[in-house]
């Protein structure tokens, strides 16, 4: 029976929900806006399937805060067949011919390429959007039009509900499926398909399924998305949103902005430092514990394909301004959708690539100042844009008072 004494052990993936054969795990939203496994002990038959299928318990192979000096050092193949893990990814950039997909797209607009051939295809693919409330869920999409909704960071935590179910079942038909999600989601999903009856000749622990591609992306962390909502108060201004962008580039690909919609006809953009909920964001105040204790953080994923921004891609003699995709290729498969797709290969040096992305290999660290957030938070939750509008905006003397009290309250609990 799984049971999450620490929170940092749990990343919400909600795989062990769905792989329950009793039904008897619930989700649960806690203080901080995050969603933790509930088991009704009295239905629990101790099968341990919530168990086997936890990511958080089972991580797939990762060179976590690996030196730049070991990223071309071989690989253990833990959870990856030789012949399908590269001994380092192999590395492509992309830049969308058509503007209007470039444009509405985070960086190159690569997984839209990727996604649109798939579909072509006769396949379903498997993204985050938004719900009707501004929330983020996973869902399905047989279109290209459907999967539009997919497009663009969202910088919060999805629900995945029973998408992995979903995925299953699709699979099973025979029909190929492209995945996409934080790195965390793509191994559970991995995991849930390795317990599948309806899959059972791909049943070894995290085998390659031979219609199923995931994609994951570099993961800077996912904020918590009772945070978000109370920020979307303060940014609607009393209106009805209708439209969310987190990656705006109404400035620029490099200056994105974060642009809202409202009834009233009005958009309003800010930079990532306007305002308080992005920069609770950058800051690492908001994330889920997780996050900051990340095992899927490496240079080899359980999945197929990595996206991320090919920042620093002026150093290759870039000067566009409209986004630009890196992708990092983790099996054959990988590679050679990456080719179908039109995608560049790329020489890159894979230590210049963390020093750019450092969510790539490294841990986001966390801050003193979350848990004096989550605190009046608690508190005050009518209040919280308010309160992160003035922790995000600390002189330097009071970050290193509330620094200083963190290390201590920690010492002592140690005593």
């Amino acid at each position: 029976m799984v049971e999450i004494k620490r929170k940092e052990k749990c990343c919400g993936c909600e795989a062990c929900v769905q792989a329950c054969p009793r039904q008897c795990i619930s989700f649960e939203t806690d203080g901080e806006g995050f969603c933790y496994p509930h088991v009704n002990a009295a239905k629990c038959v101790q099968c341990g399937r919530c168990r086997k299928v936890c990511p958080m318990l089972h991580p797939p192979h990762s060179t976590l805060n690996a030196q730049p000096s070991t990223l071309n050092s071989q690989p253990s193949t833990l959870n990856a067949q030789p012949s399908t893990l590269n001994s380092q990814p192999s590395t492509f950039t992309y830049q969308a011919s058509d503007d209007d997909v470039l444009m509405s797209s985070s960086s190159g607009g690569l997984f839209s390429a990727i996604s649109d051939y798939v579909l072509d295809h006769g396949g379903v693919v498997a993204g985050a959007r938004f719900d009707d409330n501004w929330n983020v869920v996973h869902a399905l999409a047989a279109t290209r039009a459907e999967a539009e909704a997919f497009r663009t960071s969202k910088y919060l935590q999805s629900r995945i509900g029973d998408t992995f179910k979903q995925v299953d079942r699709i699979l099973g038909n025979g029909q190929e499926v492209l995945f996409c999600g934080t790195p965390c989601q793509v191994a559970a999903l991995k995991r849930y398909l390795s317990l599948s009856t309806l899959n059972a000749q791909h049943s070894t622990l995290n085998a390659q399924h031979p219609a199923l591609t995931t994609v994951d992306f570099i993961c800077h962390g996912v904020p918590s998305p009772m945070v978000w909502q109370q920020c979307l108060k303060s940014l609607a201004r009393g209106e009805t949103v209708t439209s969310v962008n987190f990656r705006s580039k109404v400035s620029g690909w490099r200056n994105y902005r974060l642009a809202v919609t409202t009834a009233d006809g009005n958009t309003r953009s800010y930079g990532i430092n306007d305002t308080p909920y992005t920069r609770a964001f950058s800051k690492n105040i908001t994330l889920r514990p997780s996050c900051y204790k990340c095992p899927m953080r490496g240079l080899h994923r359980a999945s197929d394909i990595t996206l991320a921004d090919f920042w620093g891609c002026e150093q290759t003699g870039s000067t566009d301004d409209r986004g630009t995709s890196l992708a990092l290729a983790h099996s054959d498969k990988g590679v050679g959708l990456l080719n179908a797709v039109g995608a560049q290969p790329l020489n890159i040096d894979l230590a210049q690539l963390a020093t750019l992305n450092p969510s790539f290999l490294h841990q986001t660290p966390v801050t003193a100042l979350r848990s004096v957030f989550f605190s009046r938070m608690a508190r005050h939750p009518e209040m919280t844009a308010d309160i992160l509008d003035e922790l995000t905006q600390l002189p330097p003397w009071r970050r290193r008072y509330y620094k200083l009290l963190t290390f201590m309250n920690k010492t002592i609990g140690k005593i």
